[in-house]
């Protein structure tokens, strides 16, 4: 799936070489080795990501003025955004991105081809096909081994007797990690407080999500599954109560004080991350990435990361 792109390339590098702790060569950033120290051969590094409206140069609405929902960007532009993004998934650093909010497959390539094709050489997308649709995605430095997409299990009736899909499709991948970890990854973006105001549907989808995922884990008990995304939805909320009565769940922050764990201009935590419970003991940390400011977010987002540190083997 690699696909040069020489001057992103570039750009990239001359950022990383500029900002601490980034490397270029997929070692791990931020860390101090000990002379004789061992490294952990089984750690797991999940991130989930809103890199915010990764649209191209073209309009495929037909509508893309200043009060309308689709951007198009000139090539400068998308030049810089995709840029933008590939700084952000730097900064995250990690083996697995839950990515939320990229237009088209092509988008996710051009990201994918700013880094070394060691770096992240997979992916698996999840196009819903509709004009300008944001979609989902998942980035890896392993190799996916197999791809489920959940989008048409599902039915929403609203009270006036319209349906709707889920919103954007419910993505999976089966991943191994060069380290030899194996891990399977969901990702989602449930629909929008604009779209659902009162959250019926963002309920809906919530319950959808979780009996797929439930039913996942309870066929691959030996497994580590994460699960993440932009849910649209703040702990003590309906849909992401659904997510935390889960017997088989733990979402990764929910130690953390609420104002550890806002990632939406400083208003809100509405990407999360979970694991499955048998695994709970192997997760070392959680920690958010922002810009300067929370509001500010992750490079050109208006979101911040979240990122999960797991160690599948005790530390010697």
């Amino acid at each position: 799936m690699w696909r040069g792109w020489t001057g992103i390339w570039v750009a990239v590098s001359l950022w990383c070489a500029g900002a601490a702790g980034c490397s270029t060569d997929g070692a791990t950033k931020g860390e101090v080795v000990v002379p004789g120290e061992q490294a952990q051969p089984m750690r797991v590094r999940v991130a989930t990501y809103n890199v915010h409206n990764l649209f191209d140069t073209v309009c495929d609405t037909g509508k893309c003025g200043a009060s309308d929902y689709e951007t198009v960007l000139n090539a400068g532009d998308y030049r810089q955004k995709v840029s933008d993004v590939s700084k952000g998934i730097w900064t995250l650093d990690a083996d697995v991105l839950l990515l939320q909010e990229i237009e088209k497959e092509s988008g996710l390539q051009d990201v994918q081809a700013t880094f070394a094709a060691s770096v992240y050489p997979d992916y698996a997308f999840g196009e819903t096909g509709a004009p300008a649709s944001v979609d989902v995605a998942i980035l890896t430095r392993g190799t996916i081994t197999g791809v489920e997409r959940y989008r048409s299990g599902f039915v929403y009736t609203a009270p006036d007797g319209s349906t709707r899909k889920l919103s954007r499709e419910l993505l999976a991948a089966e991943v191994t990690l060069p380290n030899g970890a194996e891990l399977t990854a969901f990702v989602a973006h449930l629909v929008s407080k604009v779209s659902d105001p009162g959250g019926d549907r963002r309920l809906a989808e919530a319950q959808y999500i979780r009996s797929v995922i439930e039913a996942y884990i309870q066929a691959h008990p030996g497994r580590l599954v994460v699960f993440g995304g932009d849910l649209n939805d703040d702990p003590g909320t309906a849909p992401i109560e659904v997510f935390d009565r889960s017997e088989v769940l733990v979402r990764d922050t929910a130690s953390m004080a609420l104002e550890e764990i806002l990632t939406w201009r400083e208003q809100a935590a509405f990407d999360h991350l979970y694991h499955n419970a048998a695994f709970d003991a192997f997760r070392a940390k959680t920690e958010r990435f922002c810009g300067a400011t929370v509001k500010q977010g992750l490079s050109s987002s208006d979101h911040c990361g979240l990122k999960s540190t797991f160690y599948l083997e005790e530390k010697k």
